[in-house]
C-alpha cells in the first residue's frame, strides 16, 4: 500500500474517566429528581450532557451520527469478512457534509473483499432487492492487475492498521463532481475512493440499505489498472453484478464521477 501517515489516537486516560463520572454525578447532585429523570430518559440530552462535561475535562468524543453508526460498522465486518473489529478507539472524521464513516482492513486484497461480498450477499436476505450478487472482473485477479504505483499518490491515514474515511454515502457518484474525470480529479489534489474502498463502501451500503451503490451511474475510482485504463466501480444488476470494470481516465460522462473522501 505504499508508505501512510499514521493519525494518532487521542483516549481519555483513567484519571479523566473518573473525572467524568465525578463530574456527572455533581451535575445530576444538583438538579431537581424530575429534570434528571426527564434528562437520562432522553437520548439527545444525554449525549449533548456528556458532550460538554468531555469539552470542560479536556475527553476525546465522537458525534451521535458517528457513535450510532460504529456498531453498525462491527457487525458489517463481523458478518460479511468474518473480521472482528472494536472501532469505539478508533477517532472517525466528522463532518456532517460526509456523513458516512467507513474503514478499510488492509488485511485483505480486492479479490478477497469481492468475494466475502458475493459469498454473504448471495446467501443472505440482504440479497432480494438486488437478486444473485454476481462479479465482473475486467482484468482477473484484480489485486494483482492494479497500478499501486499510480494508487499510491492517494496517500492514506492509518489507526490501528485501519484506513478511516467517511464519504457522501449518496446511491449515486458525488452529485457535486459528476462529469468529473480521474484526470482533473488527480489534477485537483483530490482524495476519492481507491477501487478496495469502493468495494467496502458499496457493501455497507447495502448491508444498511439492502441495495448497492450505483444502480445507474458508475463510480471512478482512484485506482488504475495495470494497462492505464481507470477502474470502474458500479452495480450493473443481472448478469453484470457487482462490477471491477475498465474505463478512460479522461470519461467525464454525466453519469459518473469520483466519491471525495474526507479524512
Amino acid at each position: 500500500m505504499g508508505e501512510h501517515g499514521t493519525a494518532p489516537v487521542k483516549k481519555a486516560t483513567m484519571q479523566q474517566v473518573l473525572d467524568l463520572q465525578h463530574e456527572f454525578g455533581r451535575v445530576f447532585q444538583n438538579i431537581p429528581f424530575d429534570t434528571a429523570k426527564r434528562i437520562l430518559g432522553n437520548k439527545t440530552q444525554i449525549r449533548r450532557l456528556i458532550a460538554e462535561i468531555c469539552k470542560k475535562i479536556d475527553i476525546p468524543t465522537q458525534s451521535e451520527n458517528i457513535l450510532a453508526q460504529i456498531p453498525l460498522l462491527e457487525k458489517y465486518y463481523q458478518k460479511v469478512y468474518g473480521i472482528k473489529l472494536d472501532l469505539f478507539e478508533i477517532a472517525f472524521p466528522d463532518n456532517p457534509q460526509f456523513p458516512v464513516i467507513m474503514v478499510d482492513d488492509l488485511s485483505q486484497d480486492e479479490d478477497q473483499i469481492m468475494d466475502c461480498i458475493r459469498i454473504f450477499f448471495n446467501k443472505s436476505v440482504f440479497n432480494k432487492s438486488d437478486g444473485s450478487v454476481n462479479l465482473y472482473e475486467y482484468m482477473n485477479p484484480v489485486a494483482l492487475h492494479i497500478n499501486r504505483e499510480a494508487e499510491n499518490k492517494q496517500v492514506r491515514q492509518l489507526q490501528s492498521g485501519l484506513v478511516v474515511f467517511a464519504h457522501t454515502g449518496q446511491n449515486e457518484p458525488d452529485s457535486n463532481h459528476r462529469e468529473k474525470s480521474y484526470n482533473v480529479a488527480t489534477a485537483e489534489g483530490m482524495q476519492f475512493m481507491k477501487f478496495r474502498e469502493y468495494l467496502r463502501a458499496t457493501g455497507f451500503h447495502k448491508y444498511t440499505k439492502e441495495y448497492f451503490m450505483d444502480k445507474k451511474g458508475w463510480t471512478r475510482t482512484s485506482s488504475l489498472w495495470a494497462n492505464s485504463y481507470l477502474v470502474v466501480g458500479d452495480w450493473g444488476g443481472g448478469a453484470a453484478g457487482l462490477c471491477a470494470r475498465g474505463g478512460d481516465v479522461d470519461d467525464a460522462s454525466p453519469d459518473g464521477g469520483p466519491r471525495e473522501l474526507f479524512q
